[in-house]
């Protein structure tokens, strides 16, 4: 079964809001960079996935993303809670965005608040845990973790 994952930040920080990815299949993991060094990695939580096995998920794919950035250390910046949007495999379909709003206005004039309340929700809130990390080609005076404990070195 298919399905495209929107993020939905629970959480804002000082930033504002993080940008939106998204996913075509059942895969645990988002991942984007924010900066040159900075990544954001989120873990689905689903099919009774744990914390502490969402955080050794996010632990191995920050050691990628680091080997993949060049670098060898990565720190763990922050860690929280999120949700995110699972849609049904289909989406977007006509039903979900309408062709000419203006069209249909003056034609139908039957688009309004009213017709948005009527439609049925389509798409789904999943918890998920959202890791920001930060990659150094050098250990920094901070606790940080060496990329090739969690993943294979060349």
């Amino acid at each position: 079964m298919k399905a495209c994952f929107l993020i939905l930040t629970a959480i804002y920080s000082a930033c504002g809001t993080p940008p939106s990815a998204a996913l075509a299949d059942l895969d645990p993991l988002i991942d984007y960079q924010t900066k040159s060094n900075e990544f954001v990695i989120v873990v689905i939580m689903e099919q009774g996935l744990t914390e502490a096995q969402a955080r050794q998920i996010a632990l191995k794919r920050a050691g990628e993303l680091t080997l993949e950035s060049k670098n060898r250390y990565f720190s763990i910046e922050s860690e929280e809670r999120t949700q995110v949007m699972r849609s049904p495999g289909s989406w977007p379909s006509a039903q979900d965005f309408g062709t000419n709003m203006y069209q249909e206005k003056i034609v139908e004039k039957d688009f309004g608040k009213e017709t948005l309340q009527r439609q049925t929700p389509t798409a789904e809130a999943v918890a998920a845990m959202r890791y920001t990390i930060e990659t150094y080609p050098e250990k920094p005076r901070k606790k940080a973790y060496d990329a090739c404990h969690y993943t294979k070195c060349e």
